[in-house]
């Protein structure tokens, strides 16, 4: 009995002060670790449904645009709508935040989780009347007088793709955010959404509010058009960054801003879309998609238009594209892979070039029409001196009717050149490259045998066909 009443005595005593401590300090590590988690966990989902705002946010304005045909101004006062000045065309300042009325999206969707106001900063010349309403300047995306009043030559475009005046995105990873193509990931942006999310209170894009921001925060909000791309890292940078480009306005507005019609008359017979004037930006021609494209550059009038002075790319598929006058300086066409027709109305001058690409292309100049079911590209004029046509791969036709003072380059392959027009000796080089190649000329034999002058420009090609069809091996 004594032995049993020893031991009732030692369970009665319980856990002593040391084991209720560890015990405490066990579960006080559990708990902590797990608040950690749910704070990160918290911090994700802020920073996934903030982006799904400033995404759904974007596309409002997008669509805003579709409607409108212009870009909106921000918002300075809070109040859902557009701020312009007392003439109500030019915007009333260039960062605010979004108009959510205008838009047609509450306050709540255009805003972080945190309850801040998405910063809205756009192109700084909007607040100067003349540079909105001017089509050469980026401003113009935000004109409200006979929208649109921007076109496919505002900048930027491939050929003006600098915009000062516009908002420079830094790559998260740069030490330092400045214009150097090394820390820039995107440049020349008109609109930018910003969510400055749990530390913003106050802030905007030209002004931070008191809080300790860094370095990376604070670059957002000094009005210098230069913004920092991040990462949601807690307190220490957590703003995020969306932009809307020149080139995603315009796709809003695109079949306003295009020349490109249907095909109207039995001239157009064959092609799918057609551009009445100069090409003057690759942005004018759609051709990148890879199918079978067909492209008409029609003249304005005897004078005027079916130039091309843009660089054209059409990658693959059996493309079709007709040239009324020119091939300019600066203009060139890359046909790319496929069996591809190309017709030059005018000339290919100092500076232009066509390339045929791979597969059997043909290259006519004029109205040269293959036999053998081969693609045809027609330059009705001539190969200027500093001018290139290069067929490519391919067993290639090309048909020149004019001077060729240029250089000519038949590549690879079994090819045809016929040409129907002179040579000028001085400056054309025209080389059959590889393959059996053969060159068709409008001379007679003996005036090929006594012309040294010509046979020094025209090489490896290994056959001639001169007048009557006399055919000799070269």
């Amino acid at each position: 009995m004594r032995v049993l009443n020893t031991i009732f005595q030692q369970v009665q005593k319980g856990f002593t002060l040391v084991e209720i401590t560890i015990v405490l300090l066990i579960i006080g590590l559990v708990l902590g670790a797990g608040f950690s988690s749910l704070g990160a966990y918290l911090d994700n989902a802020y920073q996934s449904h903030t982006m799904g705002n400033l995404q759904v946010t974007k596309r409002a304005l997008l669509d805003y645009v579709m409607v409108n045909r212009h870009m909106p101004c921000p918002d300075t006062d809070n109040d859902g709508r557009e701020n312009r000045d007392g003439s109500n065309i030019a915007c009333s300042a260039s960062v605010g935040t979004i108009p959510f009325d205008d838009i047609g999206l509450g306050a709540a969707v255009t805003s972080d989780d945190y309850g801040n106001l998405f910063g809205y900063g756009v192109n700084g010349n909007v607040v100067n009347t003349g540079d909105i309403a001017d089509s050469a300047d980026s401003a113009s995306y935000f004109g409200n007088q006979s929208p649109p009043q921007f076109t496919l030559q505002t900048p930027p475009t491939t050929a003006l793709p600098s915009v000062p005046e516009s908002y420079t995105v830094c790559k998260r990873e740069a030490a330092n955010c400045t214009t150097a193509a090394a820390n820039v990931e995107v440049s020349a942006i008109p609109a930018v959404i910003v969510a400055f999310n749990e530390n913003g209170g106050v802030t905007n894009l030209q002004g931070c509010n008191g809080a300790d921001r860094g370095d990376r925060e604070t670059e957002n909000c000094n009005a210098d058009l230069l913004l920092w791309k991040g990462t949601f890292d807690n307190d220490a940078y957590d703003d995020q960054v969306v932009t809307i480009s020149g080139y995603e306005i315009k796709q809003q507005v695109l079949d306003l801003l295009n020349t490109i019609t249907l095909q109207v008359t039995d001239e157009y017979d064959g092609y799918d879309f057609i551009v009445r004037g100069d090409v003057d930006s690759s942005n004018d021609l759609n051709v990148a998609d890879g199918v079978d494209n067909k492209f008409y550059i029609d003249k304005t009038s005897d004078t005027e238009g079916g130039n091309l002075n843009a660089n054209i790319v059409f990658k693959e598929g059996n493309d079709k594209f007709h040239i009324e006058r020119n091939v300019e300086s600066g203009g060139n066409a890359k046909m790319g892979a496929g069996d591809d027709y190309v017709y030059v109305g005018g000339s290919i001058l100092a500076g232009g070039a066509i390339y045929l690409g791979d597969n059997d292309d043909t290259t006519d100049v004029e109205t040269f029409e293959s036999s053998d079911g081969k693609d045809v590209a027609i330059i009705d004029g001539n190969i200027n001196s500093g001018a290139l046509l290069d067929a490519g791969f391919g067993n290639d036709d090309v048909t020149v009717n004019g001077i060729v003072a240029g250089t000519i380059n038949m590549s690879k392959d079994n090819d045809r050149l016929y040409l129907n027009g002179t040579v000028d000796t001085s400056t054309a080089d025209i080389d059959g490259g590889q393959g059996t190649d053969i060159i068709f000329l409008n001379i007679t034999y003996e005036e090929w045998t006594a012309n040294t002058a010509l046979q020094g420009v025209i090489v490896n090609f290994e056959k001639a066909v001169f007048e009557n069809n006399v055919q000799v091996d070269l």
